[in-house]
């Protein structure tokens, strides 16, 4: 019985995820027609509605990548093609604080980069641009992972911190500066930097098939289980064994 309600919540969770990314890539398309956001209001004008209609609205910005403050996103994977995460290899979204030329800072994806999958100690260098920068890219949309812990202790591997979930600062709080804006922008095309990133009006399409397909597999295997479990059941209630009263 466990396993069975165990299969038919992640069944559920799936087709809820199924259905929020086919709306994300009708919502991404949409807002791909607006013009691009060239400068950005004052991060306290961002209201959490505001954040929410801004999601995937492109943006294309000049300032500068701040150094020694990358956080090394972990056990990530690629989001420039729609295969399964299961057919990925794992690595890096490295995210960089990005100060603009308005002295705004805000919180730039910059692409993914592979992972040593033989030393995870390694940690793959990842060149930083100097100097003045325009980026193109995306408001990214707003994501809590189903069983993630509220507050994740960051740790350094080489000099570099690395963590498992980032959030943008929420409105008000004091981060760096005190003017981060509260979303991250997910950048597009290809740089001189070799990272992995999307090209521009693209949005990755998450592919749950796989791992909705293997759910559905456990829950019927479950359910043929309890179906003969009962069958010899009631064959044995109907022909007891010898030396017991029927």
């Amino acid at each position: 019985m466990l396993v069975g309600l165990v299969c038919i919540f992640f069944i559920v969770t799936k087709e809820n995820q199924i259905k929020t990314a086919r709306v994300n890539v009708v919502h991404f398309h949409e807002k791909n027609r607006e013009p691009s956001l060239t400068e950005l209001s004052p991060p306290n004008e961002y209201t959490p509605k505001h954040v929410d209609n801004l999601q995937f609205r492109t943006v294309e910005l000049v300032g500068t990548f701040l150094p020694n403050q990358e956080i090394y996103l972990a056990n990530r994977t690629a989001t420039n093609n729609s295969k399964p995460s299961s057919k990925k290899p794992l690595g890096f979204h490295i995210l960089s604080p990005f100060l603009l030329e308005s002295g705004k800072i805000v919180w730039i994806n910059r692409g993914w980069i592979a992972r040593d999958p033989a030393n995870r100690k390694k940690i793959p260098t990842v060149a930083r641009p100097d100097g003045g920068q325009t980026i193109t890219g995306y408001v990214a949309p707003s994501t809590t992972d189903l069983f993630e812990i509220g507050h994740t202790v960051n740790h350094k591997i080489d000099g570099r911190v690395i963590a498992l979930h980032f959030h943008p600062p929420a409105t008000g709080q004091e981060v760096l500066n005190g003017d981060t804006y509260p979303f991250v922008i997910t950048q597009t095309g290809a740089g001189a930097d070799q990272l992995v990133r999307p090209a521009l009006g693209y949005i990755q399409e998450v592919n749950y098939s796989f791992e909705l397909r293997t759910w559905w597999f456990i829950l019927l295997i479950t359910v043929g289980f309890w179906f003969l479990s009962g069958l010899v059941f009631i064959k044995r209630q109907g022909n007891p064994a010898p030396g017991f009263p029927r």
